[in-house]
């Protein structure tokens, strides 16, 4: 899968990197667009304002449809349209 990943200020690439091998209680959701939020702004222009590991992937905001759901997961069907904002 392709990922924003922060090195350090004003430096971000995209980058192919392995999806994990799905667990019981998680969702996999096959993105159809992915953003970054304001802490992810401060972390480029100014790492030291945001305590934030080096080789981070970026944008946790994202949506789009449900591909799999582990074996403990209920509330969610494959198919499903989805949207995360934290």
């Amino acid at each position: 899968m392709k990922a924003a990943v922060w090195h350090g200020e004003r430096e971000i690439s995209i980058e192919e990197r392995e999806a994990k091998e799905i667990q019981p209680d998680d969702v996999k959701v096959k993105v159809a667009w992915a953003g970054i939020c304001g802490s992810d702004l401060h972390a480029y222009l100014h790492p030291s304002s945001v305590p934030m590991n080096l080789n981070t992937i970026l944008g946790h905001e994202f949506s789009g449809e449900i591909a799999e759901v582990g074996s403990n997961v209920t509330k969610f069907k494959e198919g499903t349209e989805y949207a995360f904002i934290q």
